[in-house]
Parts: structure tokens; C-alpha cells; sequence
């Protein structure tokens, strides 16, 4: 009987360390499933690998190992791991979203080198210099019809008065570089998408794997921007921090000067900042919080109007055309064939990763009295999901 306690504690030890080892050549496997290989150099140390089969071999014989231990071992090993991804959780997202920032400034084009690069650098010039519009003397010194159009560059349109230039994209964007612009000069402008790329990774920590996101990071775009945006709008929403519903709120109205056409997603996130903290069942709680959210992106909308007015004639006019030039329901079909493949051609690793973690949360939650209920988180992410797919699956079809 002496002997079961130190028996015991040993292959508790043992399993412990094939865990460790298992799940390290997994995180090996991602990483060259997603990259193609890595190379490490450090003075006489070299470390390479570009080839699956090794690291799915080790972790596979490693994770065999630890079950023939007994189902004691495998149990306690799991645990232990769990325990330990879930204390150092805040520490591996820092350091993704370190990474992530990392790979916007060394691979960053710091240049406005496409048409949407350079429409959001030189509107964040604008505004820099408190103007909203640009004037072409040209346009009106000639005397053929639309001259204006004949001297507006990528990125702007023709405003209500001749020679007039207005930014064709929304202003959410420029508003944040056009500070940092002032602040640290043209260069420290390009840092806006990649410090915001971060925030991003930091709020979600998936992001840091996908191809997409680190194709726009490197950019001076929107589409990283937004998506940090919302992140951060629903983390508020989910918060139980004083006044978190208006900062949620008043985030969620910069993500809607980002891009207008994801309103929409702001209900799902006052229903998130409604139901979410405790005491979400209290009515008089529920009203006060949607409220409070209502204030804060009530002043963004408010400024998206006026800008729309101004710029482009009507409030509800936008810098891209009417809504029937841009959407369209004979669009849907062959975006949704694009979207998927384009998804499985670039994603796939990190879907699957998405797919087996949606089984561990499954697993977890089965066996574990601890864990949260699903039903609030999993309506709410679908819901955000249908508004996303239903705002872009009718718009042009880009065969890029």
C-alpha cells in the first residue's frame, strides 16, 4: 500500500511530461500546416521543420502513451493542461497579439500604394488639417460636361460644388490615423492598422493564424480595423465594469464610421450588452444598459449622417453609389461559392482548429459543473454571423 502513493505521483509526472510533449508537436503541426516551415537559427543551434508527418507522429505516439498510463493518468494529465492554457490564457494572447503587431510593421507597406490605401491616408490628411473636402481648380477652368469626374483621383468623387473632391470611403478610419499623424508624423500613421491588428488578436486570439487577416494587416485598410472594433464593442457589451454599456456603445459607433454598412450588427451587440452581465434578468438593469449603449453610438451615427449629407448630398447617400449599384440578389449564389472555396483554400487548418475547439468546449461542458452556460453565447454569435454574411454575400462579385 506504501508503494501506491509514489507509483502513483510518478505516472502522474510521466504523464504530465508526454502531455507536454504531445502538445508541443502539435502546436509544431499548426505551425508548419499553416506556414509551410519554420527555420530557427541561434548561434550554433539549428532547429527546422517543414515536414507534418514527424510532429503528428510524436504527438499521436506521445497522447497513446499517456492513455496507456491508465485512464487516472490521462484524466489528470488533461487536467492539468486545461488548468494550465486557462491561468496563462492572458499571457499566450499577448504574445500573439505581439506578434501580430509584429508582423504589421516589418512587412507593412508604409505607402498608399492602392486605390483604398491611398483614399484613407489622404482623407486622414484631411481631416489632420480640419478639412473634410479637397478643391481642383482645373475642373472648373474647362468646359467640357463632368469635368470634375476628369480630375478626381482613386479614392474620391466629384462634391455638390464644381471642382469640389470628396472622399469616397467612411471617415472612421482617417479619424483615428489623422491624431497619430499629427501626434508622430506621416510614417507613424501606418501603425494605426497593425496596433489595432493586435487589439484584434488580442480580443479574439484565433486572428493571429489566419492568412486574410495578416494579408490586411499589413495595409493602411479598414478591414482589420473594424473587425478590432466590434471585438472590442462586444467584449464591453459582455463586461461587468461600470459603464461598460456605453463604452461598448461608443465603440461600436466607431466600428459603424468604419464601415456603415455593418450597423446592423450594433443590435446584436445591445442585445449582447442587455442580457450579458449579472443581473441581466433584472428589466429595470436591461433598459438602463440598452440605454446607456444608445448614448454611446448614438454621436458616431449622428456624425456619419452629417458627413454623408455634406459630402454626398443626402444622409443616407454613401462615397460608393446608390445601393442598387453596389447590391444585388443575383450576386448571392456566386459569392457564396467564392467565399467558401476561397475559405477552404486558405483557412482550412484554422477551421479545423475551430472545429475540434468547438468540441472541446462541447466535452468540457458535458463533464465540468464550472463552465458557463452555451445557449446565450452560441445565439448571439450566430446571429452577429447571418447579419456579416447578409451584408456582403449580395455585394459585388470580385473574381480576386
Amino acid at each position: 500500500m506504501r508503494e501506491v502513493g509514489p507509483r502513483r505521483s510518478a505516472l502522474r509526472i510521466v504523464g504530465r511530461l508526454l502531455t507536454a510533449v504531445g502538445t508541443s508537436a502539435l502546436v509544431i503541426l499548426v505551425i508548419i500546416t499553416i506556414t509551410g516551415g519554420f527555420t530557427l537559427r541561434a548561434g550554433p543551434l539549428y532547429l527546422s521543420a517543414h515536414n507534418w508527418r514527424g510532429p503528428l507522429l510524436i504527438a499521436l505516439t506521445a497522447f497513446a502513451a499517456v492513455a496507456l498510463l491508465g485512464r487516472a493518468a490521462l484524466a489528470d494529465a488533461a487536467s492539468e493542461s486545461w488548468h494550465f492554457v486557462d491561468s496563462h490564457a492572458l499571457a499566450f494572447a499577448i504574445v500573439l497579439a505581439s506578434v501580430a503587431a509584429g508582423v504589421g510593421m516589418a512587412y507593412g507597406t508604409y505607402s498608399a500604394s492602392s486605390s483604398d490605401a491611398s483614399g484613407y491616408i489622404s482623407e486622414a490628411q484631411l481631416l489632420a488639417s480640419a478639412r473634410l473636402t479637397t478643391d481642383e481648380p482645373l475642373a472648373r477652368s474647362v468646359a467640357w460636361p463632368n469635368a470634375t469626374w476628369a480630375f478626381t483621383p482613386l479614392g474620391y468623387r466629384p462634391g455638390p460644388e464644381a471642382g469640389e473632391l470628396v472622399p469616397t470611403y467612411p471617415a472612421g478610419l482617417p479619424l483615428v490615423i489623422a491624431p497619430v499623424r499629427l501626434l508622430a508624423g506621416e510614417q507613424a500613421g501606418y501603425l494605426v492598422v497593425p496596433f489595432l491588428g493586435a487589439v484584434a488578436v488580442l480580443a479574439t486570439f484565433f486572428l493571429a493564424t489566419s492568412p486574410i487577416f495578416l494579408f490586411q494587416l499589413v495595409q493602411p485598410m479598414s478591414d482589420v480595423a473594424v473587425t478590432a472594433w466590434w471585438t472590442i464593442a462586444l467584449l464591453f457589451a459582455i463586461s461587468p465594469l461600470p459603464n461598460s454599456a456605453l463604452a461598448s456603445g461608443a465603440v461600436a459607433g466607431l466600428a459603424v464610421l468604419t464601415r456603415p454598412n455593418l450597423l446592423p450588427l450594433a443590435a446584436v451587440i445591445a442585445v449582447a450588452a442587455m442580457n450579458y452581465p449579472r443581473g441581466g434578468d433584472d428589466r429595470r438593469l436591461r433598459v438602463d444598459r440598452l440605454i446607456a449603449f444608445a448614448a454611446g453610438i448614438t454621436p458616431a451615427i449622428g456624425a456619419q449622417l452629417l458627413m454623408q449629407w455634406r459630402l454626398y448630398g443626402s444622409p443616407f447617400a454613401s462615397g460608393y453609389g446608390a445601393a442598387s449599384d453596389l447590391f444585388a440578389v443575383s450576386n448571392i449564389a456566386p459569392n457564396a461559392v467564392g467565399c467558401m472555396q476561397r475559405m477552404l483554400r486558405g483557412e482550412a487548418p484554422a477551421l479545423v482548429l475551430a472545429a475540434l475547439a468547438l468540441l472541446v468546449i462541447a466535452i468540457a461542458h458535458r463533464h465540468r459543473r464550472d463552465t458557463p452556460p452555451l445557449k446565450r453565447p452560441v445565439v448571439f454569435a450566430t446571429l452577429a454571423s447571418a447579419i456579416v454574411v447578409a451584408s456582403y454575400l449580395p455585394y459585388g462579385v470580385f473574381a480576386e
